[in-house]
């Protein structure tokens, strides 16, 4: 599912039922897991949301786990610097990937300063 989403997060286009009712009238443009509507963003934020489970379940560094599902959400519209009360080594981290365009971010380009903590 991860790479079903990076594909359509980085190509601009993200088919959800929304958009696929719009295609074909037999659909009802809901949610085949919760039955609400599914926008982009419905869509978006449960990946991300499971994203962030598993960094937490997988042990990542606390801070990265906390701030990377934020930075994705925002879809290269901040960068990771400019969030509030990061710790000196998230600062140096966020000043090395923000040299990093966010949608090769996307495709899997990080820092090297997130390896080290």
């Amino acid at each position: 599912m991860y790479q079903q989403w990076l594909a359509k997060q980085i190509l601009g286009f993200c088919g959800t039922q929304s958009m696929v009712a719009r295609w074909n009238q037999a659909r009802d443009g809901k949610c085949p897991n919760c039955g609400k509507q599914e926008p982009v963003a419905h869509l978006k934020n449960e990946m991300v949301a499971y994203l962030r489970k598993w960094l937490y379940n997988n042990y990542f560094y606390p801070e990265l786990a906390y701030w990377l599902p934020k930075y994705i959400l925002l879809r290269g519209t901040k960068k990771l610097g400019e969030f509030p009360h990061l710790s000196p080594e998230m600062k140096t981290v966020a000043a090395s990937q923000d040299m990093i365009p966010w949608k090769h971010f996307m495709e899997g380009k990080i820092s090297s300063e997130i390896f080290k903590l």
